[in-house]
């Protein structure tokens, strides 16, 4: 209720005085200059959440476990920078094949490139119009050369054909795109591409969307609770790890790393993932959805 909230009365502290109040807190800093210089650079509330797994509990006075250091709250700080990272390049290589089965599958099915205009074709005709509204904005606002070029060309039909047109969705756009579709031969080619049921990719997609706009912002990623949590499968012919949280990041390595195959290139980022892992060996991988023994399990395989 808004009678029960408190008024924030929390003051701006300067760079020293946030240095000496982690000090109060008992957080070791043995070079004050460059944790200055840190926090020039990544702003103190930023920071703050990645203070959690050093500090002895979360009430109000933040105290830091006994030989909790500077240091390491940098160090976790660019693991998740790093992973994000990962995850931004892996991603846009999911989504641009992603974008190029559903533009050749149902335009060539179709016969024509405004197939997206077909209300017939979706469940939801009124979410489907508001998708297209959305993306009108874009391509009005659009100083693509492609863009540019139609406008200047041809006057009919007013949208451009799919194969522009779906340039300028977001990867959340497309998964909308695609769960709003009716079952059809395209629909299912589309998930048999990627070796999956529909249902799974439309879940799967829509999962990693929801991650690309965490590492878009910058968003704390390691050991965050996902709000987008994909589907897990059911069908004993799919390979896929029993020993991950699918609430973790655990599980969208997972599905990343099963999603790349039809790109051809799954190999690079569990690789790099590894690499990762060991340039920073002292992170608990149990925070982002590892189980004991996950990496004995053969889905992990890189052969």
């Amino acid at each position: 209720m808004i009678e029960n909230r408190s008024l924030y009365t929390k003051q701006p502290l300067s760079i020293s005085a946030q240095i000496q109040l982690l000090k109060d807190r008992g957080l070791q800093i043995e070079d004050e200059k460059d944790a200055y210089r840190q926090l020039c650079c990544v702003s103190y509330y930023r920071l703050s959440a990645y203070f959690i797994p050093f500090e002895i509990s979360r009430g109000s006075s933040h105290q830091f476990k006994k030989g909790a250091q500077f240091e390491q709250i940098i160090r976790l700080y660019r693991f998740d920078r790093s992973l994000r990272m990962l995850f931004f390049d892996a991603i846009e290589r999911i989504e641009t094949c992603f974008k190029a089965q559903i533009i050749n599958q149902l335009s060539i099915f179709y016969g024509n490139g405004w197939w997206y205009e077909k209300e017939e074709l979706f469940h939801d005709a009124q979410r489907h119009l508001q998708l297209l509204e959305e993306v009108d904005k874009e391509y009005h606002r659009s100083q693509e050369v492609f863009v540019k070029h139609y406008k200047q060309t041809y006057a009919s039909p007013k949208r451009p054909p799919a194969w522009m047109y779906l340039e300028l969705m977001t990867l959340g756009q497309l998964s909308r795109l695609y769960k709003n579709l009716k079952m059809s031969h395209p629909k299912k080619d589309i998930a048999l591409h990627f070796g999956l049921p529909v249902t799974i990719l439309e879940s799967w997609i829509e999962a990693i969307a929801y991650v690309r706009n965490l590492c878009a912002h910058h968003c704390r990623l390691w050991n965050r609770r996902l709000i987008k949590k994909p589907m897990e499968p059911k069908n004993p012919s799919l390979k896929f790890p029993k020993n991950i949280k699918w609430d973790r990041i655990a599980a969208q390595i997972a599905i990343v790393k099963m999603l790349l195959t039809p790109t051809a290139q799954p190999r690079p980022f569990f690789e790099l993932f590894l690499i990762l892992l060991k340039e920073y060996p002292e992170i608990n991988l149990s925070d982002m959805g590892f189980l004991p023994h996950w990496d004995k399990d053969t889905f992990w395989d890189l052969n």
